[in-house]
C-alpha cells in the first residue's frame, strides 16, 4: 500500500485538491444563493409579492450618461463634447413592480439612524436610481424608498417627478464644471457643505477645499 501511495503520490495529492476545491465551490455557491434567497424572502414580507426587476447583489452595476446638453440647448460654461459627459453608476439594493398597480418603486437599505425627514444626498441617490432604471429597463419609476435598518426600519419615501430630476442634473453638472476648471488650474471657490469627516476624506476636492475636515 506505502509503494501504491508513493507511486501514485502526485496524482492523489491532485485529485485530492480538486475535489476539495469542487467542494469549496459547491459550498460558497449554496450560501451565495441562500443570501439571496433570504434577502428576497425579506423584500416580499416587507412590500407585498411583488415582482424582482433587479437586485443589487446579483444584478451588477447600473449606469446613466448624462448630457451637457439639456432640451437641446448647451448649458452656460459646459460643452457639447463627448468627454465632457457625467455617468451615474450605482447599485439600487431592490427594484420591485407591485403586481396589482404596476408601478415600479426602488427599495436602498440604510445603516444608522433614520432623520426626521429625508436628507437631500438619499433623495439624490434614489433620483439617480430613478435615471439608471428608466434608461436600463425601459420602465417609467414611481418612487424611491429609503429603510433605516438600525432604527426599527423606518422608512422614508420621496416621488419620482421633474424637479427632483432637475434638482440632480444641476448638481451633477455643477460638479462637472467645477472639475473641469480644476483641471484647467482655475480652482472655484468650495464650500463645505456638511460637517460629517468621512465624506471630507472620500471627497475628490478635499486637497483643494479650505474648509476640508480633519
Amino acid at each position: 500500500m506505502r509503494e501504491f501511495f508513493l507511486e501514485y503520490k502526485l496524482l492523489i495529492l491532485t485529485v485530492s485538491a480538486i475535489l476539495f476545491a469542487l467542494i469549496f465551490i459547491d459550498i460558497v455557491f449554496k450560501s451565495a444563493k441562500h443570501k439571496i434567497k433570504k434577502k428576497k424572502d425579506f423584500y416580499k414580507k416587507n412590500y407585498g409579492d411583488g415582482t424582482i426587476i433587479y437586485a443589487g447583489t446579483e444584478g451588477g452595476l447600473l449606469s446613466y450618461q448624462i448630457d451637457p446638453v439639456r432640451n437641446g440647448v448647451p448649458q452656460s460654461g459646459i460643452s457639447n463634447r463627448v468627454d465632457d459627459t457625467v455617468v451615474l453608476m450605482g447599485k439600487p439594493d431592490l427594484v420591485m413592480q407591485d403586481k396589482k398597480t404596476k408601478e415600479v418603486f426602488v427599495i436602498d437599505l440604510k445603516s444608522g439612524k433614520s432623520p426626521q425627514d429625508m436628507s437631500m444626498s438619499h433623495s439624490l441617490q434614489l433620483a439617480a436610481y430613478f435615471l439608471m432604471i428608466e434608461k436600463n429597463f425601459s420602465t417609467p419609476v414611481k418612487r424611491g424608498i429609503i429603510r433605516y435598518l438600525d432604527d426599527d426600519n423606518k422608512e422614508h419615501s420621496v416621488e419620482n417627478s421633474d424637479e427632483l430630476k432637475n434638482e440632480l442634473l444641476e448638481r451633477v453638472r455643477a460638479i462637472a464644471d467645477a472639475k473641469k476648471k480644476i483641471s484647467k488650474n482655475e480652482i472655484p471657490e468650495l464650500v463645505r457643505n456638511h460637517n460629517i469627516s468621512h465624506r471630507c476624506k472620500a471627497c475628490e476636492f478635499a486637497s483643494e477645499c479650505p474648509q476640508v475636515l480633519v
